[in-house]
């Protein structure tokens, strides 16, 4: 779990390996034992840090051997890249999103719950606590006059940089795909769901306040919903999606949340299913 890792900026010997991108000789430690950093790279960027100790250094034949195997290794990241991200925004793309559904649909009879525990989630049981998981749907507002005015080389530029931000805007274990066009999906969990609504609204925000180079202010809709137990994708994303359409509908660049629109009497329908709950109905 990402919440278990230590922090890059507690290893600076790391953090020089990265943004070299090259090999690193660290001094040998008081044992006599030498250590050797390599990056490990992907076409997209420096993904991880092979360490390496034994009792001296690397010979130029053992060099090239582990230099070998990481091009090997690099070579097999690439063709998971190719099926699993969207090569514009680095994201992840609509097949693994089916794919992702259909393997928590495949674990869920065998725990309560929506995916294998995080470490928050984990605690939160201990400690007594709930945990509520969404799926957001987010739509870049009026992105055809985007295109339109000033040409797709300057609308793909958009596309990159908000991705960029929805990095910024959320936690590594938020699962972020482009679902395509101007769509994007955000999968996240949160104590509850006003939890979740806070985040997404930043991440609104931060889209608001960005200079986005020659095309200047840019916003977004979201709509949300909680992914219950005994949900599946295709009915969250439409609820969601239900609730994207009433942010457009009330003026755009806001979020709007499906269970709440319910509540309120705008939309008909139920929430989330329960485990073991009868089948939702939308009218």
């Amino acid at each position: 779990d990402f919440e278990d890792l230590p922090r890059l900026s507690e290893h600076p010997d790391f953090c020089a390996c990265l943004g070299g991108k090259h090999h690193l000789k660290l001094p040998p430690f008081a044992e006599g034992i030498c250590t050797e950093l390599f990056a490990v790279l992907t076409d997209r960027a420096a993904v991880g840090i092979l360490e390496m100790r034994s009792l001296k250094l690397l010979g130029a034949y053992q060099l090239r051997l582990v230099q070998g195997l990481l091009k090997i290794y690099r070579n097999h990241l690439k063709l998971l890249d190719a099926s699993e991200y969207d090569p514009l925004t680095g994201l992840l793309n609509r097949r693994f999103f089916d794919e992702y559904q259909a393997a928590l649909n495949a674990v869920r009879p065998h725990r309560d719950g929506f995916a294998p525990p995080t470490t928050a989630e984990r605690r939160a049981r201990v400690e007594g606590r709930q945990t509520t998981t969404c799926i957001a749907v987010a739509d870049i507002d009026f992105f055809k006059r985007i295109n339109d005015h000033f040409g797709h080389l300057y609308g793909d530029e958009v596309l990159v940089l908000l991705a960029r931000l929805m990095r910024r805007s959320f936690r590594e274990s938020d699962r972020l795909f482009r679902f395509g066009g101007e769509e994007f999906v955000v999968m996240l969990t949160s104590p509850d769901r006003e939890g979740i609504g806070a985040a997404l609204e930043r991440f609104r925000a931060s889209v608001e306040s960005f200079a986005f180079p020659q095309v200047g202010r840019v916003t977004i809709s979201i709509g949300y919903t909680e992914f219950g137990p005994a949900d599946n994708g295709s009915d969250a994303f439409g609820r969601a999606d239900k609730a994207l359409y009433e942010a457009k509908r009330l003026g755009r660049n806001q979020v709007q949340c499906y269970e709440d629109l319910v509540a309120k009497g705008v939309l008909a329908g139920k929430a989330a299913p329960k485990a073991e709950a009868e089948e939702v109905e939308y009218f």
